[in-house]
């Protein structure tokens, strides 16, 4: 919406205009350099401390472009978080960002042979996609329409989740389902499909192969999925693990 101010003509306004166009353009030139510069050291000092398990060094780090980048995708991702998440659950997830953020590094540095700035770089990028993740989970739980939800694995020699959000198109969903071994965290396998629903029953896949990969059954709060002996079979050798199991989905209400 335009204002007045914005969309004001008329012979007075010209004529200032056109009177002092040089001296008024220089002055309006260095109020934006310095209202920007404002900007740039307000966001810097207010991103200080936006999240656990920041570099000691952090200023000195912040030199490497790398870096930088990566620390304001975090730092962004985290103050998202901190408006959406409620205070304890914020928490949990900063502290769990600290502990993987110095796992990442001191691995990055021990055995991967790069050199600090790089490690943090890509501690940060690894666990800001994470939070992208448990943000979207947040939303699932607040909007569980139909069969659209967050769901955790219920039991199992994995832990897993299942994510099932509705698309555009009617009775058409994305599935995202995603497994690690509970005595092996190394081990970890994750699946994106398209899901197509039929009263409680969805069948999901590769639209494009037409193959079908999983069978998923819905009963009240509970998925049961089931995979094809072909595609079982595709998953042992391709990850050596299903995703086959009892999901159950959480529930969480807004705030």
């Amino acid at each position: 919406m335009r204002t007045l101010r914005e969309g004001t003509t008329g012979s007075d306004s010209e004529t200032a205009g056109k009177t002092h166009r040089g001296g008024s353009t220089m002055i309006k030139r260095l109020k934006t350099a310095s209202a920007f510069i404002v900007l740039v050291i307000f966001a810097f000092c207010s991103q200080a401390d936006a999240f656990a398990g920041v570099a000691k060094n952090h200023k000195k780090l912040m030199a490497n472009e790398e870096y930088a980048m990566a620390y304001e995708q975090m730092a962004n991702v985290m103050n998202e978080a901190k408006e959406r998440l409620d205070a304890g659950e914020f928490k949990a997830l900063d502290q769990e960002n600290a502990g993987a953020i110095a796992e990442s590094v001191r691995e990055g540095m021990e055995t991967g042979g790069i050199d600090e700035p790089e490690a943090y770089a890509t501690a940060y990028w690894m666990r800001s996609e994470y939070v992208s993740h448990a943000l979207v989970w947040d939303w699932l739980r607040k909007n569980p329409r139909g069969v659209q939800g967050f769901y955790r694995l219920k039991s199992g020699e994995a832990d897993g989740y299942m994510t099932i959000t509705e698309s555009d198109e009617k009775d058409v969903y994305e599935v995202y389902v995603s497994l690690v071994m509970k005595g092996d965290p190394k081990k970890a396998a994750d699946l994106m499909s398209i899901g197509t629903l039929d009263g409680q029953t969805m069948t999901a896949g590769f639209p494009e192969d037409e193959e079908i990969l999983l069978n998923i059954v819905f009963k009240g709060e509970t998925a049961s999925v089931i995979s094809p002996d072909k595609a079982k079979k595709q998953f042992l050798d391709d990850c050596g693990m299903v995703f086959d199991g009892e999901y159950e989905r959480e529930k969480k209400n807004a705030r």
